[in-house]
């Protein structure tokens, strides 16, 4: 779910779970199927109405990233985003897959019943469901809706922020049905999941101690906007698409000295070397990089970047915070330093 709504819900839930862990049936789901289930960029333009919505960074919510603030009910969460061009609103979509059912039914149920009576439980969607709204008390004023629903040990949070108003209960309903039918037809081996070619694996950072791999996968490259925040995304992405990328290696990593700060790479795979060249100076500046590399602190981003430059392979490496109104803690920093240089070391061997 957002960590708005899981902030807000924490409190209440672990209170509830401290001295039982449930009983139920196990859920067998893995990250990689539950990340599969997860709406296409096609499915959510056409949802919502709009062919502006693209695809933002996922989070693979896999110990032990923010093991912390996890409990222990949950096993994994894997939480897609999306942006809508040329305004602030996002959808996102958090799927958190429980140990056990009662689990999940027990978070649905206290999580209701702590809104009161600002929720809706129409129309019909998995096992359990309601819709809820607010609107938010920034500057911004953006209207939050949600639906929450829940299919066997799985809850699914859809969150949509628009500055338009409210969104209906009745396309939030056909949109939570989707998602439910997706996890069902992934977790019935209808819809097979891909796991990432060895050819794509080799262009990640290789494994060290100063992260951990929570999930992998092959994303569009209209990804690469949303996670350095592009003021104009359009124009940052062509920057890929005039030289013939149009896809990128996702790797998503908790931080080992700060398990609360999440490690973001994108590995991009120009033509030649020159191309790479080509981008690395319009995008970073020839003039910033020493021996192939960029590292450094982004203050509006609140955000660690760093760039590695290699033959006809480009590697961007982002340290953040799990929560998006935190910054990066200097933790970050040191470990940063260090998988760039090995990251740009490993690179140089492939082909």
């Amino acid at each position: 779910m957002t960590k708005r709504w899981l902030a807000a819900a924490a409190v209440l839930f672990l209170a509830l779970t401290a001295c039982t862990r449930g009983s139920g049936t196990t859920s067998n789901a893995t990250p990689l199927q539950v990340y599969t289930a997860g709406p296409t960029q096609d499915q959510v333009q056409k949802a919502l109405g709009d062919a502006n919505w693209w695809p933002s960074p996922p989070t693979f919510g896999v110990r032990p990233l923010d093991l912390e603030m996890t409990p222990q009910t949950i096993k994994f969460q894997i939480t897609q985003r999306y942006e809508r061009l040329g305004t602030g609103d996002t959808f996102s979509v958090n799927y958190v897959v429980y140990s056990a059912t009662s689990d999940a039914s027990s978070f649905i149920s206290s999580r209701q019943t702590s809104l009161g009576t600002n929720v809706i439980t129409t129309p019909k969607a998995g096992d359990q469901v309601f819709y809820t709204g607010q609107k938010l008390p920034t500057s911004t004023a953006l209207y939050e809706t949600a639906a929450f629903v829940r299919t066997g040990s799985v809850v699914i949070v859809a969150d949509l922020l628009q500055g338009s108003g409210f969104a209906s209960t009745s396309a939030l309903g056909k949109l939570a049905n989707l998602l439910v039918s997706r996890v069902k037809d992934v977790l019935s081996n209808k819809v097979k999941p891909s796991p990432l070619a060895s050819g794509d694996s080799s262009l990640l950072p290789p494994p060290g101690t100063d992260i951990t791999l929570t999930g992998a996968a092959k994303l569009p490259i209209q990804v690469v906007a949303g996670m350095v925040n592009a003021a104009d995304p359009q124009q940052f992405v062509s920057l890929f698409t005039t030289l013939g990328v149009n896809d990128l290696v996702y790797g998503d990593y908790a931080l080992n000295a700060d398990l609360h700060m999440e490690v973001r790479a994108a590995a991009f795979n120009f033509l030649t070397a020159s191309d790479a060249a080509t981008w690395a100076a319009g995008a970073v500046g020839t003039a910033n990089l020493t021996n192939g590399i960029f590292l450094t602190y982004i203050d509006p981003l609140k955000q660690y970047l760093g760039v590695a430059v290699v033959n006809r392979h480009v590697g961007l490496l982002l340290c953040k915070s799990t929560l998006d109104t935190e910054a990066a803690a200097r933790a970050c920093e040191m470990p940063m330093g260090r998988v760039i240089a090995a990251w740009a070391d490993s690179l140089s061997s492939v082909s």
